[in-house]
């Protein structure tokens, strides 16, 4: 169930940002492993992660 997007040159990663230090009914739950710049800058380093193995790769 590709929907075309092999065809196209296009990929779908999946990303979870993992336990985010949020705000839950008005108040800071600091028990979570990540800030939310920690969790992004996570995310971020994935997609160069993964984007760099796509260059690198001889399937694409």
């Amino acid at each position: 169930m590709d929907y075309g997007l092999k065809q196209e040159g296009r990929q779908v990663l999946l990303v979870h940002p993992g336990w985010v230090q949020s705000y839950m009914r008005g108040e800071l739950v600091a028990s979570a492993d990540l800030t939310p710049d920690a969790s992004a800058q996570h995310i971020a380093a994935r997609i160069d992660q993964h984007d760099n193995s796509r260059e690198n790769s001889p399937h694409m």
